[in-house]
């Protein structure tokens, strides 16, 4: 009977495969992986592999979208009763990007 301890890839061996395969499909390079992986070692590996590929989703956090796409070109920001609005804006004219945050936590993608 084969000992299934050796024949099971490791917790850190099959989350290496899966962060590698992620870095092919995304071609980000290892080092830029890790300082991310680095800088924020809290955040989820959703969150990472999104920000690996240069993406956003909704419920990132404006810290976790900034790692994605990188400093807004402009943010305009309503402050309400309820909370903070902001519009974040990225590229120029014609080939525009927006993320909206309500109270920091992204809530809508237009582009």
């Amino acid at each position: 009977m084969e000992d299934v301890a050796e024949s099971t890839p490791t917790r850190s061996e099959g989350a290496r495969a899966t962060e590698v395969k992620s870095l092919a499909k995304c071609k980000l390079s290892i080092a830029s992986a890790k300082r991310v992986v680095k800088r924020h070692p809290s955040w989820d590996d959703n969150v990472l592999s999104a920000i690996a590929c240069g993406s956003v989703y909704i419920g990132m956090t404006a810290a976790q979208a900034r790692a994605g796409w990188g400093t807004p070109d402009d943010i305009n920001r309503s402050t309400y009763s309820f909370g903070v609005h902001e519009q974040w804006v990225y590229g120029e004219y014609g080939e525009r990007g927006y993320l909206y945050f309500e109270d920091g936590i992204l809530t809508s993608i237009q582009n």
